[in-house]
């Protein structure tokens, strides 16, 4: 379902990775869920950021592993806050 959401928000496209729980097999605040997907980026955990909205299942979980956390707090942080926080769009093409 989050897949479709977010394709119907016009924002899939910006993600360049999307992991979710239903489809790893684990669920948040779990390390593994993270784990699972920085072993999959072969990345590591200083190098991506987490996003979410709940302080157990998101931030604590993602710092758990030693995310970078992105808080959003509606209505005061959206999503919409979080390119600010990245940096410039990378040049495509």
């Amino acid at each position: 379902r989050l897949r479709r959401v977010l394709d119907n928000l016009g924002v899939l496209a910006k993600f360049e990775s999307l992991f979710i729980s239903s489809e790893l097999g684990c669920e948040k605040p779990a390390r593994a869920i993270f784990r699972k997907a920085l072993e999959s980026m072969n990345t590591e955990p200083g190098k991506c950021i987490h996003a979410g909205d709940d302080p157990e299942r998101d931030w604590a979980g993602a710092v758990a592993v030693g995310l970078r956390v992105f808080r959003v707090k509606r209505p005061s942080v959206t999503l919409d806050a979080l390119q600010p926080v990245l940096g410039p769009e990378p040049r495509r093409g």
